[in-house]
């Protein structure tokens, strides 16, 4: 049912003309933004993350134009950022990848990830190392992909291996003598409609602003696989909607079985199926003022096709469909104010 829903909304997104590839959620690239944002150089809105590497590309131009607004440091900023983009600026120079290859229907970029971080605080000290890969690709001008595999291990006698008080990611780990292992892979296939893009992705997204965390959606938890929605129609009204496959970490006693053989035996466990579905409504009546409203539910079992309505309210929903209270989901609702005034401040209320 969820591959016919997915392959459904990928071909009603035949009317395309850019290509979508996401920027990571933790690139400094939204902080240069926001803070020109702020001062009205740019019209840029935080409140949902990731966006395109064609969208951050089009304000890296437009400030290009209005580079006699900008600081010395800013526009040594915006160089740098030309070349992070040069891909999708189409500028000779560009970072530096492995391997790279662009004509005028296909690009495609790849790179090794290697880095090694040695830490020191409290008397205790400890390392991170982390490989793997990075590539993203597009094709034509409208489909886009990306994958981002690394392999982490943090030892030492400094770990923090719950991160139960920390913005860090919590992690699912594999233990070793004197730290943590794990993995981080976060990719997605996108199409884009000129007025929106379709993706699925498993890949890591906030939802309203702050920093350090956000009220709404933040990346404390690790990444899982949704179907997102975006739709821009005007400039001043933006929506996405969200569903996504969540690790309950909860074993299912009913689906536990033992299997046996004349090799071994063994017991067979599943966790328990739960899903998340959201939509964001965010929209600027003035230039200074962005309103969001949203609404989100977790629910559990089999996939329900009415979660896949993009416009509902979906606690009230799961009541009109009569699931019960054993079927019921947990629903929240959401309202962010974001006020940029007076010139250079920005002011943000979340209610949750």
């Amino acid at each position: 049912m969820v591959k016919k829903l997915i392959l459904l909304a990928l071909f009603l997104s035949a009317n395309i003309y850019s290509q979508v590839v996401w920027v990571p959620v933790n690139s400094k690239v939204y902080d240069f933004l926001d803070n020109l944002a702020i001062k009205k150089i740019i019209d840029y809105h935080s409140e949902f993350k990731p966006i395109s590497r064609k969208k951050a590309a089009k304000f890296l131009s437009e400030l290009e134009k209005k580079s006699d607004m900008l600081t010395d440091k800013e526009k040594q900023q915006l160089q740098w950022y030309k070349l992070e983009f040069g891909f999708e600026l189409r500028t000779d120079e560009r970072r530096f990848y492995a391997y790279d290859y662009q004509d005028s229907s296909f690009a495609f970029q790849v790179s090794p990830v290697l880095a090694y971080e040695l830490n020191s605080y409290g008397g205790k000290s400890g390392y991170r190392r982390w490989f793997g890969i990075n590539s993203f690709a597009y094709h034509s001008d409208w489909f886009g992909m990306s994958l981002d595999m690394r392999d982490h291990g943090e030892l030492g006698d400094n770990v923090d291996k719950a991160k139960k008080f920390t913005p860090q990611t919590g992690r699912e780990t594999i233990g070793v003598s004197n730290g943590i292992e794990y993995s981080d892979v976060r990719g997605g296939v996108s199409v884009d409609f000129n007025w929106g893009s379709i993706s699925f992705q498993k890949d890591y997204f906030t939802v309203g602003n702050g920093r350090f965390g956000q009220l709404i959606h933040s990346t404390k938890a690790p990444s899982y696989p949704f179907l997102r929605l975006e739709l821009s129609p005007v400039p001043w009204l933006r929506f996405n909607y969200v569903h996504g496959f969540l690790n309950s970490d909860f074993i299912d006693s009913i689906g536990y079985y033992h299997r046996s053989n004349p090799v071994y035996q063994t017991d067979k466990q599943r966790f328990v199926k739960k899903y998340f579905v959201m939509n964001y409504l965010s929209f600027t009546p003035w230039s200074m003022v962005d309103f969001s409203i949203g609404n989100s539910a977790v629910y559990k079992g089999e996939v329900k096709p009415e979660m896949f309505l993009p416009f509902a309210f979906y606690k009230y929903l799961d009541r009109d469909l009569g699931k019960g209270s054993i079927e019921d989901s947990n629903g929240q609702l959401f309202f962010e104010t974001v006020v940029r005034y007076p010139d250079k401040f920005k002011f943000y209320y979340t209610f949750f």
